[in-house]
């Protein structure tokens, strides 16, 4: 499988990249810079050159892949406007395939209440647009979305052993847990 990835260069896009690699798939990673296109080609994948703000290269770098995952992030002000127009970009790039993306957090209470995936608490505070994010993403009709939570337990495993996902359903916030296979990434 073809697999683009936002965050390629970053700590868990760094490890999904080396796990994706080593299956055997074409992965290719969006890169600000020299050093993260450095990175990305470390990791064994081929840089993209970008950023979440080139939607031309977001959506043609989604339309020849057979999956897409977003982990990449901004720091700014405008950072709900940026992911919403690069998600909005690689969603209308893609003809079909799988789309991750790892918006999970409004969901948590704090980093130190460990959150289930059957939690369903209220999406608030400064990371409350997430949660129309990840509506875009399972909402989308000709793509299989999925939103994993970087900090929840699935996340966890995910670090120690790449390779699994959380899923939610798109009737509601409960999700399960699946393992990539090698026929390329998919939760089920």
């Amino acid at each position: 499988m073809d697999i683009f990835i936002t965050g390629a260069s970053g700590y868990i896009g760094s490890a999904l990249t080396r796990a994706l690699v080593a299956r055997g798939h074409r992965v290719r990673g969006l890169a600000r810079g020299d050093a993260a296109a450095a990175k990305v080609r470390a990791n064994g994948a081929r840089p993209v050159r970008g950023s979440l703000a080139d939607l031309a290269v977001l959506s043609g770098a989604a339309a020849g892949a057979d999956g897409v995952v977003h982990i990449a992030a901004t720091t700014g002000a405008d950072r709900p406007a940026v992911d919403a127009a690069a998600v909005t970009a690689m969603l209308g790039g893609m003809a079909g395939g799988a789309f991750v993306t790892t918006t999970g957090a409004p969901r948590a209470r704090s980093s130190r209440t460990p959150v289930t995936e059957d939690d369903t608490a209220e999406v608030a505070g400064p990371l409350a647009w997430l949660a129309g994010a990840e509506a875009r993403v399972l909402g989308a009709e000709h793509v299989r979305g999925s939103s994993c939570d970087r900090r929840s337990s699935t996340a966890t495993a995910a670090a120690r052993s790449p390779g699994w996902c959380g899923r939610r359903g798109r009737t509601g916030w409960r999700g399960t847990s699946a393992r990539v296979g090698t026929a390329g990434p998919r939760c089920t």
